[in-house]
C-alpha cells in the first residue's frame, strides 16, 4: 500500500490534500490531536453518535506484554489479537449494533436527521 507524509494535516491545504491521499488508498498516520479533532467536530456537527473521549480511550489502551504469564505460569492466550479486531470490522461491514445511540445501526442516515431532531450528540455534558 502506498505511503505519504503530509505536513500540516491538520488545517488547510494540508488537511485537504490528506483527506485526498486517504481517498486514494494511502495509508495515513495523523496525530492524536488531529484525529480528536476530527472526532470533536463530527460529533458536535452530529455527524456521527460518538463523543471524542471514546477516541481518548481507545488511545490510551495500554500494550500488555504476557511475558510474565507465559514465563511463570505456562499461561498461552486463547485468542490473537488480530481476531477481534476483524470481528469488530466485520461487525462494522455489516452493520451490527445494538439499541444505543453509538451502535444502533438504523441511527445514520444524511446527517443523522433523527439525532439532530432527538437532540443525541449535542453539547458535552
Amino acid at each position: 500500500m502506498p505511503v505519504a507524509i503530509v505536513t500540516g494535516a491538520n488545517t488547510g491545504i494540508g488537511l485537504a490534500t490528506a483527506v485526498a491521499l486517504a481517498r486514494c488508498g494511502f495509508d495515513l498516520s495523523l496525530p492524536a490531536g488531529v484525529l480528536r479533532g476530527a472526532a470533536w467536530a463530527t460529533w458536535r456537527a452530529r455527524l456521527q453518535p460518538t463523543p471524542p473521549g471514546w477516541l481518548d480511550l481507545a488511545l490510551n489502551v495500554p500494550i500488555m506484554d504476557i511475558a510474565r504469564a507465559r514465563e511463570e505460569l505456562g499461561w498461552q492466550p486463547r485468542h490473537g489479537a488480530g481476531e477481534p479486531l476483524l470481528e469488530l470490522l466485520d461487525g462494522i461491514r455489516d452493520g451490527a449494533g445494538m439499541p444505543t445511540p453509538p451502535l444502533e445501526p438504523r441511527s445514520g442516515g444524511p446527517l443523522r436527521v433523527r439525532e439532530v431532531l432527538g437532540g443525541v450528540g449535542g453539547a458535552a455534558r
